[in-house]
């Protein structure tokens, strides 16, 4: 009995939290990097070289469409 609800709750738990990981791995991108949560979990998970990173492809995509 103890086993099955074990499993229960693993399985709940595991669908529950699923659209959470999703929602997170679409919202986590350096285009939305201008939103205050998000660069604060990529400087607290990852460092400032992922925020410096995400700065140069911003000037990357403002060289590419500049006109000379």
């Amino acid at each position: 009995m103890l086993l099955r609800l074990m499993w229960t709750a693993q399985v709940a738990t595991t669908l529950s939290l699923i659209p959470l990981g999703i929602w997170c791995y679409t919202q986590l991108t350096y285009k939305n990097i201008h939103k205050q949560w998000v660069r604060d979990f990529i400087e607290r998970s990852s460092g400032k070289r992922v925020r410096k990173a995400a700065e140069f492809v911003k000037e990357l995509h403002a060289l590419k469409f500049e006109v000379i």
